[in-house]
């Protein structure tokens, strides 16, 4: 009897060792359990901040997004704007460039033949009052007006070819 208490004593030993060993065995799994579970809910945390840190973002990007289409949609209409602009004057400007080319060249020839005539007129004008003069008449003042009569003239035919480029413009 005793060999038999002995070993169910040994049993009951080994038994409460296995339980013993049992719980710890719980215990730390359960440990575990809970710190990988705090570890996970830290973890949550910190993804959720991140991901609504990134949702803000996102919203903000499509909202630039639709800001700088309308952007280019509205430079895009202004160089429309334009581009009709330009064409509708592109015409305007060769038809006053050609208006300027023959204008330019009829003042330039009108003004070289002017010069002359009005320069061999003032010298005709100045010739006959030299031979007055030394004919013994004074006419000093004569040859004065006769001066401005000349300049008069010029301005005259100075004005008339801006009034003829004024009608020709029309």
């Amino acid at each position: 009897m005793v060999g038999t208490e002995t070993s169910t004593l040994n049993e009951i030993d080994n038994s409460y060792g296995v339980l013993n060993r049992k719980r710890q065995y719980d215990r730390a799994y359960r440990l575990r359990c809970k710190e990988k579970k705090e570890k996970n809910e830290q973890d949550m945390a910190v993804l959720t901040a991140e991901n609504d840190k990134l949702k803000r973002e996102n919203e903000q990007f499509k909202s630039e997004g639709v800001k700088q289409s309308e952007m280019v949609r509205t430079q895009n209409e202004q160089i429309g704007v334009v581009n009709s602009e330009l064409r509708r004057l592109k015409p305007q400007l060769q038809t006053q460039n050609a208006v300027v080319d023959a204008l330019s060249s009829r003042v330039a020839s009108r003004k070289d033949s002017m010069d002359l005539q009005c320069e061999n007129r003032q010298l005709r004008l100045v010739r006959s009052l030299l031979i007055k003069k030394i004919n013994g008449d004074d006419h000093s003042n004569l040859i004065q007006l006769q001066e401005k009569s000349t300049k008069l003239e010029q301005e005259k035919n100075a004005l008339q070819v801006i009034i003829d480029a004024l009608c020709a413009k029309r």
